[in-house]
């Protein structure tokens, strides 16, 4: 990924014209990490400008880029942590962030991500994280939804943010912000922890799955894997996940007339595997005979993490399907920029038989 990177910046330098004194090594490096730290189009602009003064070996470029070591970190279950980069802290002032850190992580070797979207609703807690993230208690029975075990099994890193706030509806994991905020969780994990960029996976349950829905459609690029417990859906156009793994979870009584709500009923992971069989699409569906619980597919979720190995994503994937971005429903279709190399800069109609052109 860093080398990916490298490469469009190196494409930025090459449109710059140099301007000053040649610079050495250790500014490219230095300025380099300026460049893939920001975000602001114009800081990168100016950046690039004073690295076209660097004549050097990029590669050793490359090299000390690659060398930056995180600290130690505590293991276990890390509750209510706030976002310590500067400005995501200040961007994400009251959001948690609940880690599970395996016993065996080192901060000198990359691993993986699981990045846990929670369930619930609009106002459920900026604290909900906690009823997933935490470690089974040995009075709990085995359907718990208390994932700690599971995560720490994996060897990843595991990090369970708070919904992005929103009152208004109960698909907090689908509003325009979250594609952003799903990225600022990302980046905060990697500032804090050596994070292998390929092997980032998306999980959630209930709320959480209907935001996976959501995302792999929209950001497949970003997930090496994606895994939906309790999902559901009311747009999609699927050809777009292509190259992303797919599971599905969903209990055979999960929606219960008078008890729980439809949008959690079985046929809509029933449904979604039929549509992605007939496309031949990568995917998994697992259904057992429970009820609204995370808990009952523990052991298969544990499965499947382990079948997938290291399982990583493949940015350069040579099939792909590149469409107008869809979302939950259509309250959901914001503009997304990228999907995979492609970007779609532009959609309009026909003017003789209303066929869309690119």
């Amino acid at each position: 990924m860093l080398r990916q990177l490298l490469i469009v910046l190196l494409a930025c330098v090459a449109h710059s014209q140099a301007w000053a004194e040649p610079i050495d090594q250790s500014q490219a490096v230095k300025l380099s990490r300026r460049w893939l730290d920001s975000r602001d189009r114009h800081e990168r602009d100016r950046l690039a400008t004073q690295l076209a003064n660097f004549h050097g070996d990029w590669e050793s470029v490359l090299v000390q880029l690659s060398k930056r070591v995180q600290a130690k970190s505590a293991t276990g279950y890390l509750p209510e942590r706030h976002f310590s980069v500067a400005a995501l802290r200040k961007q994400h002032p009251d959001d948690l962030l609940y880690f599970v850190v395996p016993k065996k992580y080192r901060p000198d070797r990359p691993t993986g991500l699981i990045v846990f979207m929670h369930g619930g609703g609009a106002t459920s807690s900026r604290r909900a994280p906690r009823s997933y993230m935490q470690f089974p208690d040995a009075e709990d029975g085995d359907i718990n939804s208390r994932l700690g075990s599971l995560f720490s099994a994996t060897g990843m890193i595991a990090v369970g943010p708070s919904a992005p706030w929103d009152e208004s509806t109960p698909l907090r994991w689908c509003v325009r912000d979250s594609e952003e905020y799903l990225s600022d969780v990302i980046l905060e994990c990697k500032a804090t922890f050596n994070i292998d960029p390929d092997r980032v996976f998306l999980m959630g349950h209930s709320m959480g799955g209907f935001g996976e829905y959501h995302h792999i459609q929209r950001s497949p690029d970003r997930f090496a894997g994606v895994v939906v417990s309790s999902g559901s859906w009311s747009l999609g156009y699927w050809p777009t996940i292509r190259g992303t793994p797919l599971a599905i979870f969903q209990g055979a009584h999960d929606a219960r007339a008078g008890v729980r709500w439809h949008y959690t009923d079985v046929e809509y992971g029933r449904w979604t595997d039929k549509l992605l069989k007939r496309q031949d699409l990568d995917h998994e569906y697992f259904e057992h005979n429970g009820k609204h619980s995370v808990g009952y597919s523990k052991e298969r979720i544990a499965a499947w993490f382990r079948a997938a190995g290291r399982l990583e994503r493949d940015p350069c994937s040579p099939h792909v399907t590149l469409a107008s971005p869809v979302g939950f429903s259509r309250t959901y279709c914001f503009p997304v920029r990228h999907n995979r190399w492609l970007t779609l800069d532009e959609a309009a109609a026909s003017e003789n038989n209303g066929e869309i052109k690119y």
